[in-house]
């Protein structure tokens, strides 16, 4: 039903319901390409955005994508 509502709101399909494990609430996130390194559970992963990184409960390390040595 959500999702419904997001293509009501005019959000679009590729990724707005960031939807990350067993979370119960997903969060809407907009598509804007500007990434983040983060940390979850000891993983360090770029991110597509930093809302999307806050919605995986995860840590933002800091602006732009993950390098080999993070």
């Amino acid at each position: 039903m959500k999702a419904v509502r997001a293509f009501a709101l005019g959000i679009g399909v590729a990724g707005m319901l960031a939807v990350f494990g067993a979370q119960a609430h997903p969060a809407i996130c907009p598509m804007i390409y500007k990434p983040v390194c983060a940390v979850r559970h000891g993983h360090i992963k770029t991110y597509a955005n930093s809302c999307i990184a806050r919605a995986a409960h995860a840590r933002i390390i800091h602006n732009g994508a993950c390098h080999p040595r993070d």
